[in-house]
């Protein structure tokens, strides 16, 4: 018996010697969620405005037209319990921080990562950010891709030496030369809708509503003991997303937003249908390019210059 586990061990040892390597060499790869953490490490006590949500306020808000030390903090498919442990993690080091904002699209209220199709992410969180784990595997990279894609990401990394997109803190992406970006726009906007409507009469995604709307109540009660503002902002969308959403969906949403209404240190700006942004803005249908994150920006930046937050100082 002792011999036979002796050969199984013997067996397994190249597959945990391979394993262990992958996963060094993958943590070992650039990223933006290492780069906002080491960001936020170092420079937490200087932000007075900070930006978090998923690619909707990556994408639409550019840090470079605002007066203030703005840090985005946004990342792809971040759902607001991770926008909260973010917060929570720093928030003793948010010495100037005056401004929160966060994103409230379409499918906020009904969406957490966890549960999502890119899960995969919360490893990202978990080793790079420190924030906590839900499952075991959430604590290893090579739990969270198929071994294609593992070998892939190495070999791109170390043999082909590829820039890592993940390291592009601002997530501006130039807009794809794309012929006919007319039927794309009505393509993309139905599918894109599609993909952000949920059953909302199923009992997981009203856990997943109860929740988020909890961590915002959250979100408002702390802002106002550290004399933070909390903007809750919907970005614009282009009309072909729009035409296709469930608006039961999108008005459980607003009711839900109306509702903070009683917290004096909470603004909701909604951009959603705002007729200044033309398809020359967007990426795709509910991402903005460059030129329309100015756009975003912009306003954004003069609706936070009317307010008194920052003549206090």
């Amino acid at each position: 018996m002792k011999k036979f586990l002796i050969k199984i061990l013997l067996l397994l040892l190249p597959v945990f010697i391979l394993a262990v390597s992958m996963e060094y060499l993958l943590r070992k790869i650039p990223n933006g969620y290492a780069e906002r953490r080491n960001y936020l490490d170092k420079y937490a006590g200087e932000i007075e405005m900070l930006i978090l949500g998923h690619s909707h306020t990556w994408n639409g808000i550019d840090a470079e037209y605002f007066l203030q030390t703005v840090f985005n903090a946004a990342m792809g498919s971040q759902s607001l319990n991770i926008d909260f442990e973010i917060f929570c993690k720093f928030r003793k080091d948010f010495n100037k921080l005056k401004v929160i904002i966060l994103p409230i699209s379409y499918h906020s209220l009904f969406f957490q990562l966890e549960s999502s199709e890119e899960r995969w992410r919360k490893a990202k969180y978990v080793i790079h950010y420190g924030l906590k784990a839900r499952q075991l595997t959430d604590h290893l990279e090579i739990f969270n891709n198929n071994l294609t894609v593992i070998f892939n990401t190495i070999y791109k990394n170390y043999v082909n030496k590829n820039d890592n997109n993940l390291i592009n803190i601002d997530g501006f992406d130039n807009d794809e030369k794309i012929e006919d970006k007319v039927d794309y726009m009505r393509r993309h906007g139905k599918a894109r809708a599609l993909d952000h409507t949920f059953n909302i009469h199923s009992k997981e995604v009203n856990n997943a509503f109860a929740e988020n709307v909890e961590i915002l109540n959250l979100f408002a009660e702390i802002c106002s003991q550290d004399d933070i503002l909390l903007i809750f902002i919907t970005t614009p969308v282009y009309h072909t997303y729009r035409e296709n959403i469930n608006y039961e969906q999108f008005n459980k949403m607003i009711d839900a937003i109306n509702s903070f209404e009683k917290y004096d240190n909470v603004h909701y700006i909604d951009y959603f249908a705002d007729s200044d942004f033309t398809i020359e803005d967007y990426l795709n249908s509910d991402h903005l390019n460059k030129i329309g994150a100015y756009k975003l920006s912009t306003k954004l930046a003069n609706y936070i210059d009317c307010l008194d937050v920052f003549k206090q100082q």
